[in-house]
């Protein structure tokens, strides 16, 4: 439903990972970039983008499922969730059972702990 991440962090990241699905979104949602931090970490620009094969991901290491059919048609709905065990020992506890329903660009469910433009 919106952006993740500071365009200097994303150009961060790319810089040091090379991920191509990195170079993609950075690409795809992320526009210029106006932060004085975008000077000392510019975006990255001998890399190429390639979109990632499956738009939905489970990060295991950190309990979060994301599930859509597509990236970029906002017909499609997106799905975001936290599911780990209440007895993580960091915070599991404090954000297991979050819920984001995002359509047409517009979230429909979230948590109040949960902001448009993080």
């Amino acid at each position: 439903g919106g952006r993740v991440g500071p365009t200097y962090l994303i150009n961060q990241l790319i810089r040091e990972t090379k991920n191509p699905h990195a170079v993609w979104y950075r690409e795809k949602f992320l526009g210029k970039g106006w932060s004085l931090f975008d000077i000392l970490w510019p975006k990255p620009t001998h890399l190429l983008a390639k979109k990632p094969e499956e738009p939905s991901k489970l990060f295991r290491g950190i309990g979060w499922a994301i599930m859509r059919s597509d990236f970029l048609n906002p017909e499609l709905m997106t799905v975001a969730t936290k599911a780990a065990p209440h007895t993580d020992p960091h915070h599991g506890h404090l954000d297991t059972g979050n819920i984001l329903v995002t359509w047409r660009d517009h979230q429909f469910i979230r948590d109040l702990a949960t902001h448009d433009d993080c």
